[in-house]
């Protein structure tokens, strides 16, 4: 194993900047570091309370920037590898738009929440405003 896998492994999950329910969902079943991750299977993961898509597709994401991946997906790794390059690559290519849609609707769900605060502001401005109004009208 390279030097810089073994650092992978012995991150801590709090160190991978997980979103906060991933990383509850890991700790409350005492997956503390990358390693401990690996071990798993997506289907013991996603039995666990709280752990559903969007945990197990963050997941995935992470491992496989990393040249990692769950126990199950190894063997589906080297079944894939066996397949001529160009359906692999189509398969390679769905997974990076996979990523780039979640990423996507991460930063619009940031955006809307942006969004809420921006209307409530301008409300609540707008609420100020009809008070000072009201109040000049009666001086």
């Amino acid at each position: 194993m390279t030097e810089k896998i073994i650092t992978i492994l012995d991150l801590k999950i709090r160190d991978a900047n997980f979103s906060a329910r991933t990383e509850n969902c890991l700790r409350r079943i005492n997956i503390l570091t990358i390693n401990d991750l690996i071990k798993w299977t997506s289907s013991e993961l996603m039995k666990e309370r709280n752990f559903g898509k969007r945990s197990l597709f963050e997941i995935r994401l992470f491992l496989n920037e990393r040249g990692l991946c769950l126990a199950d997906e190894t063997k589906m790794k080297e079944r894939i590898s066996k397949i001529p390059y160009s359906l692999a690559n189509v398969k390679m290519q769905i997974e990076e738009i996979e990523n780039l849609a979640w990423n996507l609707k991460k930063h619009f769900i940031e955006l809307e929440k942006e969004l809420v605060d921006i209307q409530k502001i301008q409300e609540f401005l707008s609420q100020e405003k009809t008070q000072e109004d009201e109040a000049k009208e009666r001086d």
